[in-house]
């Protein structure tokens, strides 16, 4: 194999590379700067001017009455694609890693990297509760001060707050568009200039278990620096990433992140202990998560508003078992649907974990329950209290 002949030639250069990796403990950042600059070159050259476009319109140096114009004159090759991803709902950007096509779909296709984009009222509430408040703490901070800014309202607010989030979905958006030309810079920087860090980084991750070194790393760092909300946020997102993507690479088994959580603190244990929860490696014997989309039955963006107003009033977990007590009765979920494959599917849209054991046994108490009989005890009546409730709630969703 190419990497291994490689290896054995540039023995010395991997190891100066692994020891400047370990480096990264002791502050030494020069191979994470290396990195970066190795993926920032990659970039396509159209999505730096587009971003830096988005930059001057963002800082007042275009005026509104110019967009349109300046707008036309930018080359990125896929922006109606990215502009009709976050306008209508229910969108996916699916990318061929082969070809570097790009379209866009309603449902995810097989054999493309899929992208999930949204509207700005879908980013914002898709993502975590940790993360929606480091948002608007953050954005509260910076209006403090600023002249008008106090005298909005919770609605106006609440628009700033998702507009941060639909900015930045762009950006990542554009990115991901550009997979196609990132790879073919990439396949040019290793194989046409033979470029030793990328061979490096591609035997570190595959090949010597990179990925869960990274996360002691990660470890580290939140043990030896004052970490705040922000640092905290990041080292999850990236351990989020190490997790699913190594297990979806095969590079890494459950057993293997099992042990590095195990020789982690607390908070690097509870994040890689919940992600593998809900998911397997190839190397095992993976478990299939369907989405709630791939579960409703109707019009899915109405059904999923009213879940997610449904969470919001009933806090506890055991309401979800009424919740999808109430979604097969107004037939928005087959009854054939088990109780864990609806639970994981919530835990996936609202990035929250409940408990299981309580909600999965009512749900199969209440598919017994006649809720006609007149002896009924307190917490069968308030069950019934939510049912009824909710299932009118539902039948609106058409």
């Amino acid at each position: 194999m190419l990497i291994r002949a490689w290896k054995t030639e540039n023995k010395k250069v991997y190891s100066d590379f692994v020891r400047r990796i370990e480096a990264v403990k002791k502050g030494d950042m020069s191979i994470i700067t290396e990195m970066m600059d190795v993926a920032k070159n990659c970039v396509p050259e159209e999505v730096r001017v587009f971003h830096n476009w988005l930059g001057d319109v963002l800082n007042g140096k275009v005026k509104m009455a110019d967009i349109t114009q300046s707008i036309q004159g930018l080359s990125i090759e896929h922006i109606h694609m990215i502009a009709k991803c976050l306008v209508y709902k229910e969108q996916w950007m699916a990318i061929d890693m082969k070809t570097g096509e790009v379209k866009v779909t309603s449902k995810k296709v097989n054999g493309y990297l899929m992208v999930r984009s949204g509207t700005p009222i879908e980013i914002w509430n898709r993502m975590s509760v940790d993360k929606r408040v480091y948002i608007v703490s953050q954005t509260e901070a910076l209006m403090k001060n600023s002249k008008g800014c106090w005298m909005f309202s919770n609605l106006e607010r609440k628009m700033i707050y998702q507009a941060i989030t639909f900015f930045a979905r762009l950006i990542f958006l554009t990115y991901a568009s550009a997979t196609g030309h990132f790879l073919a810079n990439l396949y040019d920087l290793v194989i046409e200039r033979k470029d030793n860090l990328p061979y490096c980084m591609y035997y570190y991750v595959v090949f010597d278990h990179g990925l869960t070194k990274m996360a002691m790393l990660l470890n580290q760092f939140l043990l030896s620096e004052n970490i705040d909300q922000g640092s905290m946020l990041m080292v999850k997102d990236c351990i989020n990433a190490l997790v699913l993507h190594s297990l979806d690479m095969g590079t890494e088994t459950k057993a293997s992140w099992e042990k590095t959580a195990d020789e982690c603190g607390a908070d690097i244990w509870k994040e890689v202990a919940f992600l593998l929860r809900s998911m397997k490696g190839r190397r095992g014997n993976k478990k299939q998560v369907m989405t709630i989309d791939d579960l409703i039955v109707g019009n899915k963006a109405e059904v999923k508003q009213c879940i997610m107003e449904f969470l919001e009033t009933n806090t506890e977990d055991i309401c979800l078992a009424y919740l999808l007590v109430v979604l097969v009765k107004t037939e928005h979920i087959k009854s054939s649907v088990k109780y864990m494959t609806f639970h994981r599917a919530i835990e996936q849209l609202t990035q929250r974990h409940y408990g299981y054991d309580v909600p999965q046994k009512r749900y199969g108490e209440m598919k017994e329950f006649n809720f006609k009989c007149s002896m009924q005890s307190a917490s069968y009546k308030k069950a019934k209290k939510i049912i009824d409730r909710w299932t009118i709630c539902f039948e609106e969703c058409k």
